[in-house]
């Protein structure tokens, strides 16, 4: 049951990747790209970070946790690099938001998850 569960999970946030990258790409003349410039648009920056940390780090082994958090933030940072071909600006402010957002997914994620002990029996002395 624990295997469908990450299979899912691990599904759904490629697909929250695949349009995370749409949007943030996404010439400046189409929905996404007038979205960006709107108030709303540092918030949806978080938003889909917190998104992203929750859903891959719930089903990552716990001490993988700090590798899930720099995966993430070196995917933003890449995603507003790459916005600059595609008639946006890169803005340092989105980056940010999008290590915000890691951060607010991934603390509670760390304080929350018990703490996986070897059993005694495998301890060896």
């Amino acid at each position: 049951m624990k295997f469908i569960f990450q299979a899912l999970a691990l599904l759904f946030a490629g697909f929250l990747v695949a349009g995370f990258t749409a949007a943030a790409l996404a010439p400046p003349d189409t929905m996404f790209g007038r979205f960006a410039l709107t108030p709303w648009d540092k918030l949806s920056h978080f938003l889909a970070f917190l998104c992203l940390a929750v859903v891959i780090g719930l089903t990552a082994p716990r001490n993988w946790l700090y590798r899930v958090c720099l995966a993430l933030a070196v995917y933003g940072l890449a995603l507003e690099y790459l916005q600059t071909g595609s008639g946006r600006t890169a803005s340092l402010v989105d980056a940010g938001a999008n290590l915000l957002g890691i951060l607010a997914g991934a603390v509670p994620l760390r304080l929350l998850r018990p703490e996986r002990r070897r059993s005694k029996r495998y301890k060896t002395s």
